[in-house]
């Protein structure tokens, strides 16, 4: 797929997408609401089980070993086939981010904060319910996708507060699959939080899993992941020379590279990315990149440079943020993908080869 340009069918179909994806009034602009279409299968793109997609049902309840009706739960799965040129294995990852899990009547926020809270808690839903009630049923079938390696990409909390975490981590501890989790502005905000601080937040997270920086992964022999954790804020110093030196022990051990990042990046190649932000964001280009909504200060531009150099192990970028599905080109060699959201029923399943 990703030696293919976009058909024109595809991309008519992603700019539909973005332009579901314009938030309702009054949410924040990094929270989105509304259910998500169902993928068209175009390409090598499957889709598989929508069962919250206009027009279908939920699959039909089946009993359990005592009688009772239990509700049948089917996530929709995308499958991406993506070859990477320097890539000599074969493995699968799993891809989920935005899930924006909001707890109703959280217990942890301000009195003038609950009915903000509370809609959101409604406008993050699906066919199977509220993103808090849909990760209880996502969470124990992931195991059974066969993903060699989850990748969770940021704003699987809506806000930060004792319960959104605890429900979180809930899920987590059920996964046997390795995993790695990158956080993001909402992951780390306490904005409606009664008496919540940014200290706090990143306590919170910390019970969760690994919190680091810039946080690395082996797939197999030759694969490696690199998640740049917290990429809605800039990178400090210390974290952008994290991710030179990580990057270069990849290169010596001849790794090639996934990045694993919340945020888009943009250099320019790929327009289209640009133009669906906006339409999707009110004029404004959420990605990394010089005249973007996120534009990298000295610190983070470093790291960039190390991520999209000529000589850099990096091939595919994989993100969220933006709530639609978009493929491009960063740079000659490196691919990035964006994927919608999984509030709206959405998980993907990537095969790497």
């Amino acid at each position: 797929m990703n030696q293919k340009s976009s058909s024109s069918k595809k991309s008519k179909y992603r700019r539909r997408l973005a332009a579901l994806s314009v938030c309702l009034l009054g949410l924040l602009f990094t929270g989105c609401a509304g259910g998500q279409k169902e993928p068209e299968t175009t390409g090598q793109q499957a889709t598989e089980a929508a069962p919250n997609a206009p027009g279908q049902q939920k699959p039909e309840a089946a009993a359990d070993a005592a009688g009772q009706q239990v509700e049948a739960f089917t996530p929709t799965v995308v499958k991406e086939d993506v070859d990477l040129p320097g890539y000599e294995g074969s493995c699968d990852l799993l891809f989920v981010a935005d899930l924006h899990i909001v707890e109703k009547d959280d217990p942890d926020v301000a009195a003038d904060q609950m009915e903000t809270v509370n809609q959101r808690y409604t406008a993050f839903s699906n066919g199977y319910g509220a993103s808090a009630e849909y990760w209880k049923k996502l969470a124990p079938v992931i195991d059974g996708l066969e993903a060699d390696y989850v990748l969770f990409g940021g704003d699987m909390v809506d806000y930060c507060s004792e319960s959104t975490v605890k429900h979180l981590k809930e899920g987590l501890d059920q996964i046997k699959t390795p995993w790695m989790y990158v956080r993001a502005d909402h992951d780390l905000a306490s904005w409606y939080a009664e008496n919540g601080t940014p200290e706090e937040a990143w306590r919170l997270q910390d019970t969760a899993g690994p919190n680091e920086a810039v946080m690395t992964a082996d797939v197999g022999e030759d694969l490696r992941i690199i998640g740049w954790n917290d990429s809605t804020s800039q990178m400090t110093a210390e974290a952008a020379e994290h991710m030179k030196q990580e990057l270069q022990k990849a290169r010596d051990e001849k790794k090639t590279v996934v990045l694993l990042t919340h945020v888009p990046l943009y250099t320019g190649m790929d327009e289209e990315m640009a133009e669906l932000s906006r339409q999707a964001w009110q004029d404004r280009v959420l990605c990394w990149g010089a005249n973007c909504y996120h534009w990298p200060d000295a610190n983070t531009a470093a790291g960039l440079q190390e991520i999209l150099a000529e000589e850099s192990p990096v091939e595919l970028v994989l993100t969220g943020h933006v709530h639609y599905d978009h493929e491009g080109m960063l740079t000659e060699k490196i691919r990035q993908y964006t994927f919608a959201p999984c509030y709206g029923d959405r998980v993907t399943l990537l095969h790497i080869h």
